[in-house]
Order: C-alpha cells, then sequence, then structure tokens
C-alpha cells in the first residue's frame, strides 16, 4: 500500500486529515521487540513440532503477555489462517512463515520499521534487524529459546 505524500506527511505519529474521508489519522512505527523475538521462537519451535501447523497463542510454550504478536505478520513473519466460510474456527489461528522460520534462524533480516496506517504496512524503514538485535539487551539467551536446536 502506498500512501498519497501529503497523507503520509513524512513524519511519523504527526496525526493528518485524511482527503478522502476527513478523519485524522496517522501512521504508527512499530518494531520487533524481544517479547516478540522470543514468542517468535516460540512459534517456530511449535512448527518444528507439528509442522505447517496452525497454532493459537495459547498453544505456545510461554505466556506471551502483552507482546501483541499479531503484529509480526506486517513483516510477513507470522500469516493468519485464511477464512473458510462456515468455519467459526478459523480467527486466532496463526502460522510461522518461511521468512519467519530464516529470521528465528539467524538466516533473515527485517527493517526496524514498519510503518502502520489503518492497521495495514505501508512502509519499511531502518536498519536490517536480525533476530539477535531484536533479543539484545534483554536477559533471555538465544540458544536457551532456541531449545539448542541449532
Amino acid at each position: 500500500m502506498t500512501l498519497p505524500k501529503n497523507l503520509y506527511a513524512g513524519e511519523l505519529g504527526k496525526a493528518v486529515k485524511c482527503p478522502a474521508c476527513d478523519q485524522v489519522v496517522k501512521t504508527y512505527p512499530r518494531q520487533i521487540y524481544k517479547a516478540n523475538a522470543r514468542a517468535l521462537i516460540s512459534m517456530y519451535r511449535f512448527n518444528m513440532a507439528n509442522p505447517g501447523r496452525y497454532f493459537r497463542y495459547k498453544d505456545l510454550d510461554i505466556d506471551i503477555g502483552g507482546s501483541d504478536l499479531s503484529k509480526l505478520r506486517f513483516w510477513d513473519l507470522i500469516e493468519r489462517k485464511p477464512h473458510i466460510e462456515d468455519d467459526k474456527k478459523f480467527s486466532g489461528y496463526w502460522r510461522i512463515t518461511e521468512l519467519g522460520i530464516s529470521f528465528c534462524l539467524g538466516r533473515a533480516t527485517v527493517k526496524r520499521y514498519c510503518h502502520v496506517y489503518n492497521n495495514t504496512a505501508c512502509k519499511f524503514s531502518g536498519e536490517d534487524r536480525s533476530i539477535h538485535d531484536a533479543l539484545k539487551d534483554s536477559k533471555f539467551s538465544y540458544a536457551e529459546l532456541m531449545g539448542m536446536l541449532l
């Protein structure tokens, strides 16, 4: 999604008026924090035991309290289970993507910031970051989180 230059205004978090609907809107810079990185590793471990299976957060082996994991979809690290007609149990199911697996294994990086407008990723910026960068300054050991699977 590309936003008109006058709407994005180039300034993060600055509210502007939408030219189409006059609603006040803004873009939000998001990044992957250590809690999200830790949870993504838990998703990787779940996937190793259950390849390709969708999970709910309660299926993971950690307490994810407040990490807002669904934002990992903006970087295509996880994906939501597609809606299937007459299936009321699709909501809240996710799975890790190939990029998410590569990111967990330290084989891929993502841009530090994802700029979100109307709950949609519209721009990426900043330096490339690895899973190790996201876990910096945390009490978590990458090797312990990965369960020595490397």
